[in-house]
């Protein structure tokens, strides 16, 4: 008798081990943006600005300029969105900051980033460089 709960109970305890290990993989795939350090974006047309991080409405934009090199790739000039580009606004309410080194931009300063234009009709890739601060001291 004492043979046959022993089994029971291993049998019982596996079978909780086994739930719980599923349980927690399947709780894995179905967020993997934990996994891999993403921040997910938000669901719909909204995007955040990459200087002061405001969550953009439908048609209001980040301002930037794109300049032809010599080689496919573009150089784009980032100057901010409409909560914080000094262009728009005398004393833009939000700060911004610089997404590689995130210190403070300086007034006037702005992030420079490079620009992949895909030939498979995918969206345009825009990696940023950074902030002249933090570009100077990488090279």
């Amino acid at each position: 008798m004492d043979v046959s709960l022993l089994i029971l109970a291993a049998g019982l305890l596996s079978l909780l081990l086994g739930f719980l290990l599923l349980s927690t993989r399947t709780r894995r795939q179905k967020n993997p943006s934990r996994e891999s350090g993403l921040t997910p974006q938000p669901k719909g047309p909204y995007r955040s600005c990459p200087l002061c991080g405001e969550l953009l409405q439908p048609g209001q934009k980040v301002r930037s300029s794109v300049f032809a090199t010599a080689t496919a790739d573009k150089i784009m000039e980032i100057y901010g969105c409409p909560f914080c580009d000094e262009a728009k606004t005398a004393n833009p309410p939000q700060k911004r900051h610089c997404p590689v080194c995130h210190q403070i931009l300086r007034p006037g300063e702005v992030v420079t980033a490079r620009v992949f234009e895909r030939q498979d009709g995918r969206k345009t890739h825009v990696h940023v460089l950074g902030c002249p601060r933090c570009r100077s001291r990488s090279s």
